[in-house]
């Protein structure tokens, strides 16, 4: 995984994220200490900086979000699914803004703990890899729609492979062990999409082949 970042802190994470989202009572502490962790643990936002959004207008619009995009997953994303995951993804696009535009590194990594099944988190390590692959609709740095486009190209990477599944939840109970009781890591498929390219992108670029065209690509 992520240098620096271990597996048992990203459980923390993960169980933060779980108690703040509960649908049956919402817990703003929890997702204060999250927003601390994503913000400046995980450096969705820099040293010094300071968010356009506090943790109560974030933590607010997150929870306005729709029900139904908290329980997709990978796997069961088709176009419809991917259309209507646009007014989520971009409805995070005023939290972090740059000179560019939003901030898709800040925007992917709040929306993985917010549902780790389906958000997969991209920053420029990804984005190195993916472009690499060629294939690979490659996210921009600033565009939230061309995100939906990825995900929907790691969910049919999913589904084709369902090896990876295997692999990441049994890499995860190996490395963590307790530390993972609790969690349905068998259902992280986000953090199985991105373990993986993350292993891709430590590999030399002449032994990279992209295993999924984009949607509409001959095969």
């Amino acid at each position: 995984m992520r240098k620096g970042w271990s597996i048992a802190h990203r459980c923390d994470c993960y169980r933060l994220a779980h108690r703040a989202f509960d649908p049956a009572r919402p817990d703003p502490e929890a997702f204060r200490q999250l927003y601390r962790e994503i913000g400046w643990g995980w450096q969705a936002f820099r040293p010094g900086y300071k968010p356009n959004w506090s943790h109560a207008e974030t933590f607010g619009r997150m929870l306005a979000f729709p029900a139904d995009a908290r329980n997709m997953a990978l796997t069961a994303l088709d176009s419809a699914r991917v259309e209507r995951l646009r007014p989520v993804v971009n409805g995070l696009a005023g939290l972090k803004r740059t000179g560019s535009g939003p901030s898709l590194v800040a925007m992917s990594k709040f929306l993985h703990f917010w549902n780790p099944s389906l958000f997969v988190i991209v920053d420029s390590i990804i984005r190195q890899c993916l472009e690499r692959l060629h294939l690979v609709p490659v996210p921009g740095a600033f565009d939230p729609n061309s995100y939906t486009q990825f995900l929907d190209w790691c969910g049919r990477l999913m589904r084709d492979n369902p090896a990876i599944q295997r692999c990441f939840v049994a890499y995860y109970r190996e490395r963590a062990g307790s530390e993972t009781a609790g969690l349905p890591v068998e259902c992280f498929e986000a953090a199985a999409a991105e373990c993986l390219l993350l292993g891709l992108a430590e590999l030399p670029t002449n032994a990279l082949v992209s295993p999924c065209p984009p949607r509409g690509a001959p095969a």
